[in-house]
C-alpha cells in the first residue's frame, strides 16, 4: 500500500567559513597511509589542525594509478573551502609520488626506515576501533563485503561529525570542510544494520508489482536532504532511497 511521496524542498545554504579560520589554517598538511580492515584495502588521510578524516576503499596499492587520483580529489575538497594542501606526510612507500605531487603544488615528506607518521597511525587505530564496535553490535554472524564497506563509511562519518579536542574549537571537521551542520532528523534516522522495507517508486506506476523491497540500512548519503544507502536483499546491490 506504499504511495509515492512528494519530494521535500532542498535547502542548499551552507555556513560560510569564518575569515579568521581561513587565514590561520589556510595551508594544510595532510598525513596519509594505507590501511587494511578485513580484506578491504583503504587509503586514509587526516589533516593537521583541521583534523578532517577521509577513508576511501581502493582496489589495489598502485601509487600513481590508484592513490594519486584520490589525493587530487581530497585536495579539491579543501580548495573549495579556501584551503590549500601544501604538504603530504607519509612513509617511504609513497616515495614514487614525489614528482607527481610536486606538479600539483604539494611537497612530499616521507619518514625514515621503520618510522611512521603518528597522526595517521592514531587515526587509523581509532577508526578500526569504531568499525570493530559497529561490526560486533550487529546481529550477523558473517558480514558481506558491502556491509563492511558501509561500516567503514559510517565510522568515518561520525569521526568528522563532532569537534575534536585537538582541533578547531566548537567546529566539527565536517562543518569546516562542507559548511553543513549535523542534524539528528537527517543523519540519525536509522542505524546501520537495521532491516527496513524501502519504498520503491516504479515507473510506470499503474502496475501490480510490489511497492517496497527488503533491505539493510547502511549510511546516510552525501546529500543535503538525507537520503540513505541500503543493501537490496534481492540483488545484494547498494540502492539509494529517501523513505522507508
Amino acid at each position: 500500500n506504499t504511495t509515492q511521496k512528494s519530494t521535500a524542498h532542498v535547502n542548499t545554504d551552507r555556513m560560510p567559513l569564518p575569515r579568521e579560520i581561513r587565514q590561520l589554517y589556510r595551508n594544510i598538511t595532510l598525513c596519509a597511509d594505507i590501511l587494511f580492515i578485513g580484506r578491504i584495502i583503504c587509503f586514509g588521510t587526516i589533516s593537521q589542525k583541521v583534523l578532517f578524516t577521509s577513508i576511501q576503499p581502493i582496489k589495489n596499492r598502485k601509487k600513481v594509478e590508484t592513490i594519486l587520483p584520490h589525493i587530487a580529489v581530497i585536495r579539491d575538497i579543501y580548495r573549495t573551502r579556501g584551503f590549500k594542501v601544501t604538504h603530504l606526510l607519509t612513509d617511504t612507500e609513497f616515495s614514487v609520488l614525489r614528482n607527481p605531487l610536486m606538479a600539483m603544488g604539494i611537497t612530499l615528506n616521507v619518514t625514515s626506515a621503520d618510522e611512521h607518521v603518528p597522526e595517521i597511525e592514531r587515526n587509523i587505530r581509532y577508526l578500526k576501533e569504531k568499525v570493530r564496535g559497529t561490526v560486533n553490535s550487529l546481529p550477523f554472524r558473517v558480514l558481506p563485503r558491502v556491509l563492511l564497506n558501509g561500516s567503514i563509511h559510517d565510522a568515518t562519518k561520525w569521526m568528522n561529525m563532532f569537534p575534536c579536542k585537538a582541533g578547531i574549537p566548537n567546529m566539527s571537521p565536517r562543518l569546516i570542510l562542507t559548511g553543513l551542520r549535523t542534524d539528528v532528523k537527517i543523519h540519525c534516522r536509522v542505524p546501520i544494520g537495521s532491516y527496513c522495507h524501502v519504498h520503491d517508486e516504479p515507473n510506470p506506476s499503474n502496475t501490480n508489482i510490489p511497492r517496497s523491497t527488503g533491505a539493510i540500512a547502511l549510511h546516510v548519503q552525501a546529500n543535503v536532504q538525507g537520503g540513505y544507502n541500503f543493501i537490496n536483499l534481492t540483488t545484494w546491490k547498494v540502492i539509494q532511497r529517501r523513505s522507508w
